[in-house]
């Protein structure tokens, strides 16, 4: 388990599309609609679930830990978090 969880603020009213080879993700409190690759949409759909740690979410996309991903799919998953953090869908927060 790390000691950052990821999630997807309620306040945020953040809608999931399938969209012909991705996905659209709205975001209800600035009205921005974003297109996603269908990995990213993917993490976003974990995390509208409930908040996740990077293992857990590695389970619920691959089905193995964090720690037994390809560096390609540990990279991936990086970049899916950091393309939901700078479009405002996702956001960390550090556990005490």
């Amino acid at each position: 388990m790390t000691d950052v969880r990821w999630r997807v603020n309620p306040t945020h009213r953040v809608r999931l599309t399938p969209w012909e080879d991705g996905y659209t993700a709205f975001h209800g409190a600035s009205g921005d609609t974003h297109l996603l690759d269908p990995f990213t949409g993917q993490v976003l759909s974990c995390l509208l679930d409930h908040a996740m740690d990077l293992d857990e979410l590695a389970r619920a996309l691959v089905d193995r830990p964090v720690a037994e991903l390809a560096s390609e799919e540990r990279e991936a998953l990086e970049r899916a978090l950091a393309a939901l953090a700078r479009a405002h869908l996702a956001e960390a927060e550090k556990l005490s």
